[in-house]
């Protein structure tokens, strides 16, 4: 016997939070310890809800953030440090194998253990490195440091193509180039993966209209 069934992703996938205050998760995001179909997610969007409940992204390599707003329309999600400190994993901070790329302007940077009397000027200060006798400034490769006054500093490493307010501010924000799911969003539609596509490719899903009908035998 032959039965008509509605099929809607939307209803298969529905955006879902980790808790109530966090942001809702839709395609091309999903959260994989609650929505663990394949097809509620692009590949490398996969999020988490942490013990706290806490929505969770892990960068490469290890670096575990928090998500704090994502702006489907636009491709940017705004993301903390767990523990407060990005310049702390910075050397392990490595985007080239995400699907997330930095938003605003990128330089190299060196950084120093001063005292905390050294002159700021041309530098930017990191808060979080700092102990009770020193304080962590980074230099943009930019300056030419042989002409500061840094001689009561000890250079402790050098750091590569990093937006400059990963060194000051609590959040990071990260931009992805695909899926192109932006237009969809534009359009007030739901983005996903195309119906019966075997490849990656993604397409506008209007919940009010495109609703797809099978027929199932049984």
């Amino acid at each position: 016997m032959l039965i008509k069934h509605a099929v809607d992703f939307l209803y298969l996938c529905p955006p879902i939070k980790c808790c109530g205050n966090g942001p809702p998760i839709r395609f091309p995001f999903r959260l994989k310890d609650r929505q663990p179909d394949q097809h509620s997610g692009y590949p490398g969007f996969d999020l988490y809800c942490s013990h706290n409940n806490d929505t969770a992204l892990e960068l490469p390599t290890s670096v575990k953030a928090f998500v704090k707003n994502i702006d489907y329309k636009s491709h940017l999600i705004e993301v903390t440090d767990s523990d407060n400190c990005f310049p702390q994993k910075i050397l392990r901070l490595n985007l080239s194998s995400s699907p997330f790329q930095f938003t605003n302007y990128l330089s190299n940077y060196s950084l120093f253990s001063c005292t905390p009397d050294t002159d700021t000027e041309s530098s930017y200060q990191v808060p979080c490195l700092n102990s009770a006798s020193t304080s962590v400034l980074a230099f943009p490769s930019y300056v030419d440091i042989d002409y500061l006054n840094i001689l009561s500093c000890t250079k402790m490493y050098t750091v590569s193509s990093v937006p400059n307010d990963i060194w000051s501010s609590p959040s990071l924000e990260l931009t992805w180039s695909g899926p192109k799911c932006g237009r969809c969003e534009g359009k007030g539609k739901i983005c996903r993966f195309e119906n019966n596509s075997t490849d990656l490719k993604t397409e506008c899903f209007d919940p009010d209209k495109d609703r797809g009908i099978v027929l199932m035998n049984i």
